[in-house]
């Protein structure tokens, strides 16, 4: 007998009432639909709370959970992660609409990875599509296999496209967030320690750009110069215990560019770790971390 896959959804919402019944109805209309759809909300103060409590009246598999304060979308996605007991975890944002085979072709393609993603439209306010790609719309490459050092360097993996096992997350969940990246910067970085990532090449979902984004909005400050390091050196530790030498040395190398100083000295050092190292860097990752430097 074929075994049979349990699929959580877990989504984060914040003053999201007006296009999260958009992505609901999309979520439920799944050719394979989720056991279970955890929605943590993050104090909204519109009427998204109304909103979810009606959806989940009507529709068992939901799972409704309100937070008594602000706790921000890195804690917010960790919390609902925590509460999916799915084998495959996907995770889902407030605003946009999926295509109704996504679960279905992700699930099908999900064999032997630890986490699979897909491409994106992008489109405005009012369903208009600007970009057929979101890869292309972003200037970022897919990867696949085991990218931990180019993922250090770009992140191309959106948490609203990718599905991750269950053990990837439970790794996630048991380490120590670095507010320096957000959640699925890490959860991918995790992910390519654990295993394979694998790359749908197909827009499994439309991704709504407007001005209440709760990414393209953040006002949360930017850590001090000293925070940013103790926060970075979380990443490296990690890295230095489970990815390859090359990543390990790239994540360094972000400890000495996190104090914004001596930037030069910071390039030679990683380009005299790397080229000390066992596992020499790709050509295409120096020369983004070098790029990158340029700009501190």
């Amino acid at each position: 007998m074929e075994n049979i896959i349990k699929v959580s959804v877990a989504m984060a919402t914040w003053n999201g009432e007006q296009y999260l019944a958009q992505q609901l109805d999309s979520i439920l209309a799944q050719t394979r639909k989720p056991d279970e759809l955890i929605i943590c909300d993050d104090a909204s103060q519109d009427g998204t709370v109304e909103l979810l409590t009606e959806y989940a009246l009507r529709h068992p598999e939901i799972h409704l959970i309100c937070n008594e304060q602000n706790e921000g979308i890195n804690r917010n996605f960790r919390k609902a992660l925590s509460l999916c007991t799915g084998d495959l975890i996907f995770i889902s944002d407030q605003d946009d609409i999926w295509a109704q085979n996504k679960l279905a072709l992700m699930l099908e393609a999900s064999t032997d990875t630890a986490l699979i993603y897909s491409d994106a439209k992008v489109i405005d306010e009012m369903e208009q599509v600007i970009c057929e790609s979101e890869i292309r719309f972003h200037r970022t490459h897919p990867v696949q296999g085991r990218p931990t050092s180019s993922l250090l360097a770009s992140n191309s993996v959106s948490g609203h496209n990718l599905a991750a096992h269950k053990s990837v997350v439970d790794a996630f969940l048991k380490t120590e967030m670095p507010d320096v990246l957000l959640y699925d910067h890490w959860l991918a970085l995790i992910a390519s320690c654990q295993g394979e990532i694998r790359f749908i090449p197909a827009q499994l979902c439309s991704h709504r750009i407007h001005q209440s984004n709760a990414h393209n909005n953040l006002t949360k400050p930017k850590p001090k110069k000293t925070r940013r390091l103790g926060e970075w050196i979380v990443v490296a530790d990690y890295l230095g215990k489970y990815a390859s030498t090359e990543a390990a040395i790239f994540s360094r190398y972000y400890c000495l560019r996190a104090m914004k100083r001596w930037r030069l000295w910071s390039t030679l050092w990683l380009v005299i770790l790397t080229f000390a190292s066992r596992e020499v860097a790709s050509q295409g990752n120096l020369k983004l971390m070098l790029k990158k430097a340029i700009k501190i």
